[in-house]
This record gives structure tokens, C-alpha cells and sequence, in this order.
């Protein structure tokens, strides 16, 4: 089981309507822990940790699943997991 670490930036239309707590709903569901918060650009950036295909998982439920938002672009940085986060919460 390897660990990752990814940062995501998720552009579209992703704020305004709930995509924050949707992403942190998919990521306890799938046993990630990190954060997400909104930017002043209009889009959101993720962190997260875990097992990498659950992470993938994740990623493709982010790019697909949420029924308001319009995923225009999903841009994903790898990285060594540090295990820096116990937990998954909405930042501001």
C-alpha cells in the first residue's frame, strides 16, 4: 500500500456551491486526511494524504460527481506522503 501525497487546484465553477464540504465528504469517505479551501482566484486547492489509489479515486469523484459544480480543470502535484494531517477540514 504506498502513501502519497497530492495538491490539487480545482478550477470551474466550485464555489458557491458546496464543493468544500463535498470534498471533504469524499475524503473521510475514502480515509484521506488534509484540508481544502477556497482561493481568491475562484478556485479550490486541496491537500491530501493517503493511499495513492484511493486518492485517484478521489480525484475522479472530485472531477465528476458533485451536481452543481462545473469542473473546468483538476491540476494534481505528487509528492511524498509526510504524514502531516490526521484528519480532513475545511480551511478559510
Amino acid at each position: 500500500m504506498a502513501t502519497k501525497k497530492a495538491h490539487l487546484t480545482v478550477r470551474g465553477q466550485v464555489q458557491g456551491v458546496g464543493y468544500r464540504f463535498f470534498v471533504q465528504k469524499i475524503a473521510k469517505k475514502n480515509g484521506l486526511a488534509g484540508w481544502v479551501k477556497n482561493k481568491e482566484d475562484g478556485s479550490v486547492e486541496v491537500t491530501t494524504e493517503g493511499e495513492e489509489s484511493l486518492i485517484e479515486t478521489f480525484i475522479q469523484t472530485l472531477r465528476t460527481q458533485h451536481p452543481w459544480a462545473k469542473v473546468d480543470a483538476l491540476e494534481v502535484e505528487w509528492a511524498s506522503c509526510a504524514n502531516e494531517f490526521h484528519s480532513f477540514d475545511i480551511t478559510y
